[in-house]
């Protein structure tokens, strides 16, 4: 059975510099890929995507509101959760443009080619910083398949997505009150089955994504109180999956 997989990168038209540095390290490893381009929300030419940001849902249920910066991130990757459905490809490799590639994409595509895994929606190929506990689900030869003990890591700056899970994270995005990698630890809600794979392939580079650089996160209302009760929902879901 043969499968069909493409890379996709996520970079802001005017990230040239981020493009270049992305862009080589995905020729050296002799990579086909497709960048695609980041939202600026502040673009008056996005201004439609406001719709679908829900402050209300946003004001009881996170505990700050959302920077343009969070939602140009999110509004980016559903564009690569869609062009994994509309390409009718099995799985896409979905990079942000702020990473350094640890070792060869196409040994971990390889595996995914030829192995027999679980059912998967979503596997992580990097995580910053490395603190969440796994435990071996399958060796694949240089590489282990793990799931998360608890709550996968936050961060989308490097991940692969299955056509089941690009789905799934579609139907969970009609409304968006969160930002897209606190979303997709919410696995109660959205259904991903999600591994990892170590050792991770991708880190990020040090430094703020240019989509949220596009203003202070801390400019944004606080709820410490919705927090303090997103913390418990969060502890009783883990408890029962456990």
């Amino acid at each position: 059975m043969s499968f069909t997989y493409k890379i996709f990168v996520i970079n802001l038209d005017a990230s040239k510099k981020r493009w270049k540095r992305i862009k080589k390290q995905l020729d050296f490893q002799k990579l086909n890929y497709e960048r695609v381009s980041g939202i600026d929300i502040s673009d008056h030419k996005q201004q439609h995507l406001w719709k679908k940001y829900n402050s209300k849902k946003n004001r009881y249920n996170y505990y700050r509101t959302l920077s343009k910066g969070e939602l140009g991130c999110y509004f980016s990757h559903i564009n690569c959760w869609k062009k994994i459905l509309d390409d009718e490809i099995d799985f896409g490799v979905v990079l942000e443009d702020d990473v350094k590639l640890l070792n060869n994409l196409s040994e971990i595509i390889s595996i995914l080619l030829s192995k027999t895994l679980p059912i998967w929606d979503y596997i992580k190929i990097g995580e910053t910083p490395v603190k969440r506990k796994t435990r071996v689900v399958q060796v694949l030869d240089d590489y282990t398949l793990v799931r998360y003990v608890k709550k996968p890591p936050h961060g989308t700056f490097a991940q692969i997505i299955s056509s089941s899970g690009a789905q799934k994270l579609l139907d969970n995005s009609k409304s968006i009150f969160r930002p897209v990698d606190v979303d997709i630890q919410y696995t109660w809600e959205n259904k991903l089955i999600i591994y990892g794979v170590k050792p991770y392939l991708v880190d990020a580079i040090k430094e703020q994504s240019d989509i949220n650089e596009l203003e202070n996160r801390k400019d944004y209302r606080s709820r410490p109180h919705i927090r303090l009760l997103n913390i418990i929902t969060e502890y009783f879901h883990l408890l029962f999956r456990s």
